[in-house]
């Protein structure tokens, strides 16, 4: 998950014999954590947006602050290439909305049934302040604006234990001929789409090893945070992509406001065959 516009990855279990995952190497997680998690192997379809952040603050919890286009520019060739398109937007920012479908294990809490769509998310791109460095942190810092399950046993035992994770109904389903169609309905929330997988599957060079993420819990929520360490992505081309977003809720609403300027939002792509490692840690 490395582009720079609005992002959904939605993701299945990708069949064994499509699968390289099972050589992915493990992750290295700090020591320390409440709670432990794992996923896998599982697809994403990936749909990245740059969002105006003026209604989000207080998603925000303490210590951590926004990391906004113009401080990323100068070492991202395509934040750059977006901030010379539009410098009236160098204080937006990134984020990727994900609809998750794979087996799923916290702390022995598992669903094996996730194929079908277990987890939904919305992330944004965040830094903590400096006087909130702390080394356990790994890899690109996230905040989590919206989090969402669809196994009820799962979602309790989360929030139980520090994990933002709100109820919704969640699907995914690959058809005939490649069609991938996928859906989220909570409330004030209705997110579906649709694309066709072509091509080659390839395996990037990045995907064989692992890659981390740190994502803060949202504020008025514990106060955690979770690191996360990823590998084994296959891509597949996801062609013709629709995606529609409905109701009053933060997602669709800026998903629309996005939508009205008239530009393309973002930019879709289709991930299998990875696992993830995570670990919850008080903040």
């Amino acid at each position: 998950m490395h582009r720079l516009l609005i992002t959904a990855a939605l993701l299945a279990a990708a069949p064994a014999a499509q699968s390289p995952a099972a050589q992915s190497p493990a992750a290295q997680l700090p020591d320390g954590a409440i709670s432990r998690s794992r996923m896998g192997p599982a697809s994403e379809v990936v749909l990245f947006f740059i969002f105006d952040p003026a209604g989000m603050q207080d998603r925000l919890p303490p210590g951590v602050r926004f990391r906004t286009i113009d401080e990323i520019a100068a070492r991202d060739p395509e934040a750059a290439a977006y901030l010379r398109a539009h410098p009236e937007r160098g204080g937006w920012v990134r984020s990727f909305f994900e609809i998750i479908a794979s087996p799923m294990d916290y702390d022995g809490v598992r669903d094996r049934h996730g194929a079908d769509g277990i987890m939904a998310v919305w992330y944004a791109w965040a830094t903590p302040t400096a006087a909130t460095i702390d080394p356990r942190l790994k890899g690109g810092r996230l905040v989590a604006l919206e989090s969402w399950v669809s196994e009820p046993k799962l979602a309790g035992a989360m929030r139980a234990r520090g994990y933002p994770a709100d109820p919704a109904r969640i699907r995914l389903l690959r058809g005939p001929g490649g069609r991938l169609s996928a859906s989220l309905q909570a409330p004030g929330v209705t997110v579906r789409v649709t694309c066709r997988l072509d091509g080659q599957p390839e395996r990037p060079d990045w995907s064989a090893r692992v890659s981390y993420q740190t994502i803060f819990s949202p504020a008025g929520g514990a106060p955690t945070f979770e690191v996360v360490g990823f590998s084994g992505h296959v891509q597949e081309q996801c062609r013709a992509p629709t995606w529609t977003m409905t109701g009053a809720g933060r997602l669709p609403t800026t998903y629309r406001a996005l939508a009205a300027l008239g530009q393309p939002v973002g930019e879709t792509e289709f991930d299998y065959g990875y696992r993830l490692d995570g670990g919850l840690y008080r903040w």
